[in-house]
């Protein structure tokens, strides 16, 4: 199962996966998970007026082709797969990133859709 589904980095990390099979990204759960998630935390946590929006921007993961993958390649969740993996699998690992992030290279670098919650929200004053 991708780590973000039906977004484009999840494709991406899709391909991964199939070179390392303990690949796992856990943004789809956890405290900020979803947007009822995010208001259950902040509201324990004392905060008021929670709102959360799903936003979709779009990102620049890097200067050119290169750049992109050797960030996506060197991220840390990625790079702790591909550390229990071995070496065996980095090529294969590259190989799948660059391909992944080749549809979305333009002349200004390499842009891809990107979703994040924008959170805001009110704390009490002491």
């Amino acid at each position: 199962m991708s780590p973000l589904p039906g977004t484009e980095l999840g494709a991406i990390f899709d391909s991964v996966a199939a070179h390392l099979p303990t690949f796992e990204v856990a943004h789809t759960r956890g405290a900020f998970a979803d947007a009822d998630s995010i208001r259950n935390l902040l509201g324990a946590a004392g905060f008021r007026e929670v709102d959360v929006e799903l936003i979709a921007v779009e990102a620049i993961w890097g200067k050119d082709l290169a750049d992109a993958t050797e960030f996506l390649f060197e991220w840390g969740p990625v790079r702790h797969h591909r550390a229990l993996a071995g070496p065996a699998a980095d090529d294969e690992v590259y190989a799948a990133i660059s391909a992944g992030l080749e549809p979305y290279l333009t002349p200004d670098g390499v842009r891809m859709p990107n979703t994040a919650w924008l959170t805001t929200a009110t704390a009490p004053l002491p």
